[in-house]
């Protein structure tokens, strides 16, 4: 049936177990989204499908959520700025977690190009506290300004899992501050003896690159999608990544992935390119993946 929890400030995060077709998967979604939109209707509370809260200022959010996690990460985040208690309390997006076929190194590194092209086609964040900010997807801004040592995209080399590993190694452990206050990299502790593999688990839990890898690859880079365009970010990554063909075809449009094109929203012309590969490469798939219906709706989405 899936899960259903709360982020930092408030926001409703649902987890759908995993399923073969993207269109079932899109149905299910659209039937949780109802449920929410009608007993939020009942509370006279109005819910929104944006990256960002668009009227209210940080320090007008507080953090509803406490426990030993949350608080760590507010306060590692607020020793570095304020992007984080933007991303904690106010950000929302549409992550999508991916098998890792049958050429994982491939998937990773197509994953990690089409980043930027993903915040493009899905950015609906542009107003922040009320005013235009200049940004298409102020949340995909938040996140990139959020913490370097641990957001982006990595470069996709012939050893993306040696490559993970020396990111994670190196990001600074969060969770585990000196008693000076000073946050090092969790591959320091690990050295001295600070830490364990729990420690190394929950560590993992707090990397925010654009596509994580936790057994599964999660694409991170979506603004909160509206329900009737749920079924999109899921037929664009299905596409490219199980259908061996559009995997290619997405490589050679993509080229490698460049972490330099996070900082612009202006790969648009690039999109309904990748859109039109993914839909090709659902069409191999078939209708059990991608339903005719369906189909048509992914088609008719104008990216950018």
């Amino acid at each position: 049936l899936g899960s259903i929890t709360f982020e930092p400030g408030g926001q409703i995060e649902y987890s759908a177990p995993p399923y073969r077709s993207a269109s079932v998967l899109a149905a299910r979604l659209r039937e949780v989204e109802a449920i929410f939109h009608e007993s939020a209707e009942a509370e006279n509370v109005d819910l929104l499908s944006l990256g960002i809260d668009p009227c209210n200022s940080v320090e007008s959010t507080t953090l509803q959520i406490g426990g030993a996690r949350y608080p760590k990460m507010d306060a590692y985040f607020r020793s570095i700025g304020p992007f984080g208690a933007r991303m904690m309390r106010q950000t929302a997006s549409f992550q999508v977690s991916l098998d890792t076929s049958d050429d994982p190194n491939a998937l990773w590194r197509v994953l990690n190009a089409a980043a930027p092209t993903v915040i493009s086609m899905f950015a609906n964040s542009a107003v922040y506290e009320g005013k235009p900010t200049g940004h298409r997807s102020f949340r995909a801004h938040v996140w990139r300004m959020l913490d370097p040592k641990r957001t982006g995209v990595l470069p996709g080399g012939d050893d993306p899992a040696a490559e993970y590993e020396a990111f994670a190694l190196g990001a600074p452990a969060m969770m585990h501050p000196d008693a000076d206050g000073i946050y090092r990299p969790f591959g320091d502790l690990l050295a001295d003896g600070r830490v364990n593999e729990h420690d190394w688990a929950v560590h993992l839990t707090t990397l925010f690159p654009e596509v994580r890898a936790r057994g599964t690859f999660e694409v991170r880079s979506a603004d909160a999608v509206p329900a009737e365009h749920y079924i999109v970010p899921l037929a664009l990554l299905g596409g490219i990544a199980y259908d061996p063909t559009a995997r290619a075809a997405a490589l050679d449009l993509l080229g490698d992935p460049d972490p330099a094109k996070l900082a612009c929203a202006s790969v648009a012309h690039a999109s309904r390119d990748l859109l039109d590969i993914a839909l090709a490469g659902c069409r191999r798939l078939g209708p059990d993946f991608l339903a005719p219906n369906d189909f048509e709706i992914v088609e008719a989405y104008q990216p950018g």
